[in-house]
């Protein structure tokens, strides 16, 4: 769903662009590779499972230096609020980097550097254009058509839900949304209980 903004999306185009660092860094990217289009098939391209089962495009965050790095962050800041880039940063650096800290293997599987930023179109002009930060557990996905702005599809998942041991157990990021959850289960009828556990059907 668009949402056209009462100050034109414009304004959010010019704070995303002016954000420390991040022109030019766009710019660095473009000069290595240019952007994909913005009808590319893979923009809607995105899924819960982690890069090495279903394997991604762009920008590793693992793969960017400080400055780059830095640059990504204001990016993603500028473009969610701030309890939505904590739960991102919590799934990405906490949850993510505890999957991996499992074994070696996982090690090279799991984490905050196996997370991708995507650029679609050309950001700023009048031509649409996207911007996708896609891994597991996280898709966020912003377009830009007619200086209307859509954020969908959006993602937030974390498995464990509560972390179980080491320096970050009982870390549960989130915890409002798993009770919501939970309390809209326990308001169902018995039949209605049953029939949204059918695999055959959907909600």
């Amino acid at each position: 769903m668009l949402r056209s903004l009462p100050a034109s999306a414009r304004s959010y185009v010019e704070r995303v662009l002016a954000a420390p660092g991040v022109a030019a860094w766009i710019a660095d990217a473009k000069a290595e590779a240019d952007f994909l289009d913005f009808e590319e098939p893979y923009r809607k391209d995105w899924n819960n499972l982690p890069h090495f089962i279903h394997p991604r495009k762009g920008l590793r965050m693992g793969d960017l230096n400080p400055q780059e790095r830095t640059a990504a962050h204001r990016l993603i800041q500028t473009m969610m609020s701030s309890q939505g880039y904590y739960k991102a940063e919590v799934i990405m650096g906490i949850v993510d980097e505890f999957l991996g800290s499992a074994s070696e293997a996982a090690h090279n599987q799991y984490g905050s550097e196996f997370y991708f930023l995507d650029v679609f179109g050309k950001p700023g002009g009048d031509d649409p254009w996207g911007v996708k930060l896609d891994g597991h557990h996280l898709a966020l996905n912003v377009a830009v058509i007619d200086h209307n702005i859509a954020m969908t599809p959006l993602h937030l998942g974390a498995d464990p839900a509560v972390i179980p041991s080491g320096r970050h157990a009982g870390w549960a990021v989130l915890s409002g949304e798993t009770a919501k959850g939970f309390a809209l289960r326990n308001s169902l009828m018995a039949e209605q209980a049953m029939w949204s556990r059918r695999k055959d059907r959907q909600l």
